[in-house]
């Protein structure tokens, strides 16, 4: 029983491309039908089954094929379909942009679930992508028939036009719109395979430039023949273009496109080709966009994609080192690409860490307040005793004065007893005692009200999910906020604090006590920073905190300002000092939210507004933050 032909499904948006496949597939005995790019081919294959056709056993498509009116590849749906509906029908995906596939871009084809990325089809890679698919397709490759297949590009190829009725600008414009569209989707698919993606792409950063990427030097006199440059074309697929120079020095350049578009017009070969380049570049001549070496790459895509469509595909002109080269704009485009999947992966780490840490401080929080509630108790005991102790040692003190007196002005005690609480009285030092007792009673009562205000403050920032409060005194946040920063308040910083008498206001306890947290430990920050280096001797690290009433537009505000006399912030970076990441401190010390949400805490929960004046001054120092909170009029 004869073996049935194999049947290939074929669509390019290249009419060469089609031609050139459809040749070398009917050159292997394979039976092939094709459609147009403009057909949604998910659509034909569903038809082809509706009415009882036989599928293909293979489907050779172009990668930058696009749904009707969108942007959207075709690639990922036409394999899910077949995956799905038939697995028996394998896709394989061209790219004719290229002449070497690249591994994102073979990356994301095999995830699509495309077998294979394939690249443009001519002469050079005849063999090797005929030798893939006939393999797909289950046919053993002939080593003759595939040599002959060359041959017979390499033939065609020199008669190659572009498609009458589609103008360069056109060409261009849709290519680009394809790459781009990839772009998103390359970064998707590659973030699975990190560490593969490491070893062999290329080794780019953030701030990568211009002078990184692959650059062509080639150039050429302008009195040289046409001939010279379409040769130049042909033995380096790769060449965007070249550089046009006259006595050594840079004229312009002219790019393959743009070269291949005038060559392929009636009578242009003969015209052209062995006459000077002058000519022709004179005739071609376009805008060019030239570009330093040290320019950074997204910066210079973004002025590449600035460009007017009909030139937007052009290559670029680097000046590197002196030197001017070409850079082809699929690299740079893959360059970008690479850059914004960097970008991409280091936002999702930084994310992943700021996600863990968050989950760290809301179990602390949740400690925290556990902690508190087993502290407070015993230390509200403690703080309910001392004042009876308090009052018992002050009686027994009085009670010892008494018999003090007494034995003094008494002569019925015999001499011995006299001396015998003398003697007592000398070993324990009893006026020492007398004296230190109430004191040290003091310190007592000073160190667990201080303890009794820190467990305060951490009950009341702990609190995760707390209801709206009718009845918060600012004052006492501000306390909270210093009860537990009291550890840092430590270092010979002094605190001045101007409280006025406040009324209530409606908001959110620990929320408050974080904002005033924020701000009066960024203060602290401020100061450390500079305490290291020589200052005036009557330098004294100073924070003030003041509180306020203010009517303004009708409203009545309570006004709280925390002002230090550090160096200040600069102008420049005022604006953003308020915006999510924005750091200001060394790595590891800040995480550039203290601010920003301490913003959004007064905006956005308490419907109030938070300002920063710096310097504030006489002496051009110093900062000063100011929040301002409504006062509700109920």
């Amino acid at each position: 029983m004869a073996e049935l032909q194999k049947r290939v499904l074929l669509t390019q948006l290249s009419e060469e491309q089609q031609r050139f496949w459809q040749t070398a597939l009917v050159a292997q005995g394979i039976e092939v039908s094709t459609e147009p790019a403009s057909s949604d081919l998910v659509e034909v294959l569903e038809q082809l089954g509706k009415n009882q056709q036989q599928l293909p056993d293979l489907l050779l498509m172009d990668i930058g094929i696009t749904t009707a009116n969108s942007t959207s590849l075709q690639a990922r749906a036409v394999c899910r379909w077949c995956a799905d509906n038939n697995p028996d029908t394998k896709v394989i995906l061209t790219n004719p942009r290229e002449d070497q596939v690249k591994s994102v871009g073979l990356r994301w084809a095999i995830r699509q679930g495309a077998i294979d990325l394939l690249p443009r089809l001519h002469s050079q890679t005849a063999v090797e992508c005929m030798t893939k698919v006939l393999e797909v397709l289950g046919i053993q490759p002939h080593a003759e028939k595939l040599e002959q297949l060359a041959s017979a590009l390499d033939s065609q190829e020199v008669q190659a036009t572009e498609p009458e009725g589609v103008s360069i600008r056109e060409t261009a414009t849709a290519d680009l719109v394809r790459r781009m569209a990839m772009i998103p989707m390359i970064v998707m698919a590659t973030a699975e395979t990190e560490e593969t993606q490491a070893s062999d792409s290329p080794n780019v950063s953030l701030a990568s430039t211009l002078d990184e990427l692959s650059l062509y030097d080639l150039a050429i006199e302008l009195d040289s023949l046409g001939i010279n440059a379409s040769n130049a074309f042909k033995d380096n697929p790769l060449l965007p273009g070249v550089i046009l120079t006259e006595n050594g020095n840079y004229m312009g350049m002219i790019s393959r496109q743009r070269f291949l578009e005038y060559m392929s017009r009636p009578y242009s070969l003969e015209l052209f080709s062995k006459r000077p380049l002058r000519i022709l570049y004179e005739t071609a001549q376009s805008e060019i966009m030239v570009l330093d070496g040290k320019s950074l790459v997204v910066a210079s895509a973004q002025q590449c994609l600035g460009r007017s469509p009909e030139l937007i595909y052009e290559p670029i002109v680097v000046l590197s080192n002196g030197t001017y080269k070409l850079l082809d704009v699929h690299d740079l485009f893959v360059a970008q690409s690479q850059i914004h999947e960097l970008a991409t992966r280091l936002i999702r780490e930084q994310t992943q860490d700021r996600m863990v840490q968050t989950e760290k401080m809301a179990t602390l929080g949740e400690i925290v307040s556990e902690v508190s509630h087993d502290i407070g108790t015993p230390v509200e005991t403690i703080y309910s005793n001392l004042t009876y102790l308090t009052d018992y040692t002050h009686s027994l003190i009085d009670v010892l004065k008494a018999y003090e007196n007494q034995r003094v002005s008494s002569s019925q005690l015999t001499d011995q007893i006299n001396d015998q609480i003398t003697e007592i009285k000398d070993a324990v030092n009893i006026d020492f005692v007398l004296e230190d007792l109430p004191k040290v009673i003091n310190g007592i009562v000073a160190g667990t009200t201080q303890l009794k205000k820190i467990v305060a403050g951490l009950k009341t920032f702990s609190k995760m999910e707390e209801t709206m409060s009718n009845d918060i005194d600012i004052n006492e946040c501000i306390e909270n906020s210093l009860a537990i920063l009291n550890t840092r308040l430590k270092q010979n910083v002094e605190i001045s604090k101007n409280y006025a008498t406040l009324p209530h206001i409606v908001g959110f306890p620990s929320q408050l006590v974080q904002v005033f947290m924020n701000l009066i430990g960024n203060a602290l920050d401020a100061l450390a920073a500079i305490a290291n280096f020589p200052q005036e001797a009557d330098w004294q690290p100073r924070v003030e905190i003041t509180t306020s009433t203010y009517t303004a537009e009708g409203k009545n505000w309570v006004v709280i300002k925390v002002a230090d006399n550090g160096s200040g912030i600069p102008e420049e970076i005022q604006s953003k000092i308020f915006e999510n990441f924005f750091a200001t401190k060394d790595t590891g010390k800040g995480k550039g939210l203290g601010l920003a949400i301490s913003h959004q805490i007064v905006s956005q929960n308490h419907k109030g507004k938070i300002s920063l004046r710096s310097p504030w001054l006489e002496d051009g120092t110093g900062t000063e933050f100011q929040v301002l909170l409504p006062i509700s009029s109920t």
